[in-house]
């Protein structure tokens, strides 16, 4: 089983992945998938994501594109801080299966929360 630290990055399949993860072991899941995943990925996905959800946890998906400079980035940003704030509380876990550039990371340790990217 995968032992959760402060910060962790994990190269590798997102469902391969969450596959090593505990039972109800993640606060929040906050994250952008591609738009190249097949039906049948999500699906897979989406069932890891049930599988490692505390009870009372949250799941928010953006399947929108945002860029990472500029005006849109410190936007995007802004939202994701949002997002953590009003979702999940210090110390609590934030998992981030496709982080990309780790915008969701930086904000989550920003505000005390533990994270991991993918």
């Amino acid at each position: 089983m995968f032992e959760i630290d402060k910060e962790n990055l994990i190269c590798g399949d997102a469902v391969e992945v969450l596959k090593t993860f505990k039972e109800g072991s993640v606060d929040l899941i906050l994250t952008s998938p591609p738009v190249i995943l097949t039906a049948e990925y999500l699906y897979d996905l989406h069932g890891e994501f049930k599988r490692i959800i505390k009870p009372q946890g949250i799941i928010w998906m953006n399947f929108n594109e945002f860029y990472s400079d500029g005006i849109n980035g410190k936007i995007f940003r802004s939202i994701l801080q949002d997002l953590i704030r009003y979702s999940s509380r210090q110390d609590d876990i934030i998992l981030d299966p496709f982080c990309g550039y780790g915008a969701t990371g930086i904000v989550a340790t920003s505000l005390n929360r533990r994270f991991i990217g993918i």
